[in-house]
């Protein structure tokens, strides 16, 4: 079973997560810094950012001779590690638009 391993994020303007990919792990790391992660337009962005990363990483690490469900099994997971790193963000934007908005 593919496990992802999600560093911690503090104030990067880049977004990570680690798929383990065989026995070493791919860290995929998509820029935000553009975004607005208190507007659900922004969030929308992010995630498509992060689901293009993540399908061309699943894509080039699952071994060409296993099946297409491995891949999106690959997906899966590691956007729903994403989505939990995207919403803590989202948390720490909306406190900062609380905060000085």
């Amino acid at each position: 079973m593919r496990k992802f391993i999600v560093p911690a994020l503090a104030a990067l303007a880049t977004f990570g997560i680690a798929p383990a990919a065989h026995a070493e792990d791919v860290e995929v790391r998509v820029d935000f810094s553009d975004l607005d992660l208190s507007q659900e337009t922004d969030v929308n962005a992010l995630k498509s950012r992060v689901l293009a990363e993540v399908t061309e990483t699943c894509n080039d690490e699952v071994p060409t001779f296993s099946s297409r469900l491995l891949v999106r099994s690959c997906i899966r997971d590691a956007m729903e590690q994403a989505d939990a790193q995207i919403e803590a963000q989202r948390s720490l934007a909306m406190g900062a638009t609380d905060e000085f908005g």
